[in-house]
């Protein structure tokens, strides 16, 4: 986007109009008059209206192929993925692709004018290449040719032919699916965390999620080049000739789940709602996908009914039990799988730095191989990735343990503390570290009536009150996150025999916390909105703010008492408060 709508109700403008004199109405309006705060041509409503464009930088990446730049008329007609898939067709010839999209935006309906501009990027990674190609005659991966797109190449597509590949429009468009990899290959299976819950308690929004999930996991697999093996519900059974593609997918389906436009019912779960690290970066968002990877040979036969490669014997196997031990949004891998990652490494980084030679290209289809290799091994360096080491674990059906680790890449490096926790709440259940102390409870010989599960969730209630208190204040935006409760968990898990006393003081605390928040809320609806909140941004301001506006409403309440005398009633006197309060 190169600008952006400023909205009069925004945070952050309705402050800055404050601090210019200006006013903004109930309806959202700048001074009643304008519905944007940044425009030119209104001289008379300066400093409150001004220039200042939105400004947003972006860093150019070895992946990027081209810059797309439309009107807004175009992106009202067609989504941004649709844009991509036609451009991606007609790659070779960018006049022709912004020609397509300029005919299909008016295919589907658009009247007025239409703006459509593309610049390549990808020759400057080429020179870039060149130049460092040139700098000696050392044999490096730099000197081999590149391919034309400058994309990861797996094996060589086919063409696909009339009458044949996927019903699904979607998929049509994009490069053919790559042929079944058989020998050493890398296999990876997905699950979505939650999805029976989900299913059960919002079944409609599940089914739009389910085919927007889907569309993501088959639109990066065509791009990057993958087989799609069999799905099973929400699972995915994917295979890839290499261990940098394999790894490449799940990098790219674990960021792109993130900008997915996920139905409202879904955001506001606790499930699928976002969550922000330390550093306030969105590291969950939407449906929240485990994966697990392994490396070695299975036995591969085709499928008699959907004659599709199928892929059986213990690698399969061991390969399904790695991916369920992953979180949601957590990418499991076995000890084979990064031995070969090293490999990879070792190898290409030789040759890059001239003391060694590329593997030896005996066809066409070797030097493919190597190639897409060389190619993933940039992407993944590119993006960065860290490794976590989880350790030994039994998996189940198997007889010898296996060491797994975690990959994260550095965009989402922000999910490890949330599986560290995940991890600590598992090895409680299966009687690890802390598992042999009792939970806390009352002793038995206690007069209490009360249910301790009732006490923890009033201080699950105080916490999620809290955060949403401290959510509030911050002008930012910043999302609702889920508050941290791994002290109470530890003082529910561990906290032994609690006396009478003690209980009925913490739980009169508990709601004390509770009637706080709530009169913090109550305030913030009674000075900054008075009708019924729309949304949480309503009540988005500084306490310190509330305060000081409520003083002044209050302050002029008692200059309108000393001139017309006493109010009639307490009606009357919070219809007044709240009169000053819109004004």
């Amino acid at each position: 986007m190169l600008t952006k709508k400023h909205d009069p109700a925004d945070p952050l403008e309705r402050a800055r109009i404050r601090d210019a004199g200006g006013w903004v109405s109930r309806n959202g309006r700048l001074n009643e008059t304008l519905d944007v705060s940044r425009a030119f041509g209104y001289v008379d409503m300066m400093p409150s209206v001004q220039a200042a464009p939105h400004v947003k930088h972006h860093t150019i990446c070895d992946q990027d192929e081209f810059i797309f730049i439309a009107t807004k008329e175009v992106w009202e007609y067609l989504t941004p993925e649709l844009v991509v898939d036609v451009a991606r067709g007609a790659r070779g010839d960018l006049m022709r692709a912004a020609q397509k999209i300029r005919d299909l935006t008016m295919a589907y309906g658009s009247k007025e004018k239409i703006m459509v501009m593309m610049l390549s990027v990808a020759d400057l990674k080429r020179r870039r290449e060149r130049s460092r190609m040139h700098r000696g005659q050392s044999m490096s991966w730099f000197n081999f040719p590149q391919d034309e797109t400058g994309l990861p190449i797996s094996t060589r597509r086919g063409r696909k032919a009339k009458g044949e590949g996927p019903l699904d429009s979607t998929l049509q468009r994009l490069e053919a699916e790559v042929p079944a990899p058989t020998g050493m290959i890398a296999i990876v299976f997905t699950d979505i965390k939650n999805s029976t819950q989900l299913w059960e308690t919002y079944p409609e929004a599940m089914r739009s999620a389910i085919k927007l999930h889907n569309e993501v996991m088959r639109r990066q697999l065509r791009r990057i080049g993958g087989f799609e093996v069999k799905t099973e519900g929400d699972a995915f059974m994917v295979s890839f000739p290499t261990p940098t593609s394999a790894l490449l997918w799940c990098f790219a389906v674990q960021t792109q789940l993130l900008t997915v436009n996920w139905p409202s019912e879904m955001l506001n779960s606790l499930s699928c709602q976002p969550t922000f690290d330390r550093d306030n970066k969105l590291i969950f968002r939407g449906l929240s996908v485990r994966m697990g990877i392994h490396w070695g040979e299975p036995l591969a036969e085709p499928d008699p009914v959907t004659r599709r490669m199928d892929y059986y014997g213990p690698m399969v196997n061991k390969a399904s039990r790695i991916s369920a031990c992953a979180d949601g949004g957590q990418i499991t891998v076995s000890s084979d799988f990064i031995m070969e990652i090293q490999r990879c490494l070792e190898t290409y980084q030789e040759a890059e730095g001239g003391s060694g030679t590329p593997p030896a290209a005996d066809d066409g289809f070797v030097d493919d191989f190597a190639k897409a290799i060389r190619n993933e091994l940039r992407s993944l360096s590119s993006q960065g990735f860290e490794v976590k080491d989880m350790g030994e674990k039994k998996l189940k059906g198997l007889e010898n343990a296996e060491y797994i680790y975690s990959l994260y890449p550095h965009a989402l490096a922000g999910r490890i503390d949330q599986h560290n926790l995940h991890e600590r709440a598992q090895s409680l259940a299966a009687g690890g570290p802390g598992a042999g102390e009792k939970p806390a409870m009352l002793s038995p010989d206690s007069q209490l009536a009360i249910d301790t599960e009732d006490i923890w969730a009033l201080w699950h209630i105080a916490l999620r009150l809290e955060m949403l208190c401290s959510t509030l204040e911050d002008e930012g935006g910043r999302g609702l996150q889920p508050p941290e409760t791994e002290l109470m968990e530890r003082m529910r898990q561990r906290g032994g025999e609690v006396t009478e006393r003690f209980l009925i003081n913490f739980m009169e605390h508990q709601v004390s916390r509770i009637e706080t928040c709530i009169n913090t809320l109550s305030i913030r609806h009674l000075v900054l909105s008075g009708d019924p909140i729309r949304q949480l941004n309503d009540l988005r301001a500084p306490m310190a703010s509330v305060l000081n506006t409520l003083t002044e409403q209050l302050a002029l309440l008692g200059r309108y008492q000393a001139r017309y005398g006493p109010l009639m009633g307490k009606g009357r006197f919070w219809v007044l408060l709240m009169g000053v309060g819109r004004r």
